[in-house]
């Protein structure tokens, strides 16, 4: 006769498993400036290695080049930002990419302004990228959720890079 409290095996692994696996972490609700990222001017040769990539156009133009390790690996990423007009503070068009092989992949693709830093937590893999005020601090702005309450400008790198695309 079977015992009917017995757990079979599988169900007693899948338990088992569910239970050790780590929860995972919550995002931050503060960030502090690491690293501040440092732009150079990009070139005519740099448009046109970048002109296979997802950035070919911000690469139109005058745009911004630089690098930063945002996921811990050893290896930076790259950034690129397509400069504005000088007086335009509407945040410029910014592009953060990841060698894959031998191909670029987007991570990210929004309007930052041009000073920048790392952040020194990470949301899931990656710090993310902070906006900076002009004393050196992450920047902050009325959030219309919270009731209007200050929130960082902070934007979080995805969680999974996509798969290569040209």
């Amino acid at each position: 006769m079977k015992n009917p409290f017995a757990i079979p095996p599988l169900l007693d692994y899948f338990s088992v498993a569910h239970a050790s696996a780590p929860a995972p972490s919550p995002e931050p609700t503060h960030f502090t400036a690491g690293q501040r990222i440092v732009f150079r001017p990009g070139d005519e040769r740099a448009a046109e290695l970048l002109s296979a990539t997802p950035a070919r156009e911000l690469v139109v133009g005058a745009f911004a080049l630089a690098l930063a390790d945002l996921d811990d690996d050893g290896a930076p990423e790259l950034i690129v930002q397509r400069v504005t007009l000088p007086g335009m503070d509407v945040g410029r068009s910014t592009m953060v990419l990841k060698k894959r092989k031998d191909r670029y992949v987007k991570l990210l693709d929004c309007k930052l302004r041009d000073t920048l830093a790392v952040t020194n937590e990470k949301i899931g893999r990656f710090h993310a990228l902070a906006e900076l005020d002009a004393s050196g601090s992450i920047r902050s702005e009325a959030s219309d959720q919270d009731g209007g309450a200050p929130k960082q400008v902070v934007r979080p790198i995805v969680k999974k890079p996509p798969k290569p695309v040209q």
